[in-house]
């Protein structure tokens, strides 16, 4: 089975326990990567699940109805809600709700093994890799760490940039990408 594409977009998990930093050097390389002409989404695993409001809420009334889904929509925006049968679904279908994009990185959550993986590690927080090298491609912490990946500190984000499109290379020369530049 190949890795998981929606469109033409390299899916890649960026994976840790939390409070490693993962949503802070994810929005940091989505800035990055965007100032280089890229197009990047993000699917947040939430593990205890989630809401767009409290049981009171609009929303959250029509799902509890039977709704087979809402959608919010507002100014820039919109969320579309819908209840799903059994587990949640597998990283590369939801990825394919965005279309046609660079990159579609994952945060979080126990991600299929087909899906490339940087962990992120935090001194005090998680100071041993928990995926194995066949899974895992890289490897960001605050500490130094013997690996057999390329180990990143959570500051060189240009250099995690550049590592990030070396692996989405086949995308990088279809129509509305663009290669190169500094983060």
């Amino acid at each position: 089975m190949g890795k998981p594409r929606a469109g033409r977009a390299e899916v890649i998990a960026f994976v840790g326990r939390s409070g490693t930093g993962k949503t802070t050097i994810l929005r940091k390389l989505v800035a990055s990567l965007r100032r280089r002409g890229r197009t990047v989404a993000v699917i947040k695993h939430c593990g205890h699940g989630f809401d767009f409001g409290p049981r009171g809420k609009d929303s959250n009334l029509f799902l509890r109805a039977g709704a087979c889904g809402v959608a919010l929509v507002g100014p820039g925006r919109m969320a579309v809600l819908y209840p799903l049968p059994g587990r949640r679904p597998r990283d590369g279908k939801t990825a394919a709700f965005f279309g046609d994009v660079d990159f579609i990185f994952v945060e979080g959550g126990r991600t299929e093994m087909d899906v490339p993986k940087i962990e992120v590690l935090r001194r005090g927080v998680a100071e041993k890799a928990r995926f194995r090298q066949g899974e895992l491609r890289a490897i960001v912490a605050d500490f130094p760490v013997e690996a057999g990946v390329s180990v990143f500190e959570p500051g060189q984000i240009a250099e995690i940039a550049d590592f990030v499109e070396a692996i989405g290379r086949p995308a990088a020369g279809r129509a509305g990408s663009r290669k190169g530049g500094k983060g």
